[in-house]
């Protein structure tokens, strides 16, 4: 019978504290979704999921405009970012919206 050599490690393996989930909502960073939460699962990480946007030229003309802008557009942001964290994918783990 042949017997299997174990490795153990010398250094302790890090793990994951906090894990963010920085989304503009578009479907590729929506692929990642999945794997940041069997992520957060498997080291018990809290999970922030965040907003990115890209703000108009506008807002780069006219700066004073950006807290208006922002909300105009938090609204259905918020929405989304609600909808990211109540998912049942990351059902048992703390986890957290981040917006503006």
């Amino acid at each position: 019978m042949a017997t299997l050599a174990v490795q153990t490690l010398s250094k302790p393996v890090p793990g994951l504290k906090n894990i963010l989930f920085a989304t503009d909502f578009s479907e590729a960073s929506m692929k990642a979704f999945p794997y940041e939460a069997a992520l957060g699962k498997k080291f018990g990480a809290s999970v922030f999921a965040c907003h990115i946007i890209k703000p108009p030229a506008l807002i780069a003309a006219a700066p004073r405009l950006r807290l208006i802008y922002m909300k105009w557009s938090g609204m259905p942001r918020k929405k989304s970012l609600d909808e990211i964290v109540h998912s049942p994918l990351l059902e048992g783990i703390k986890r957290k919206s981040i917006a503006p």
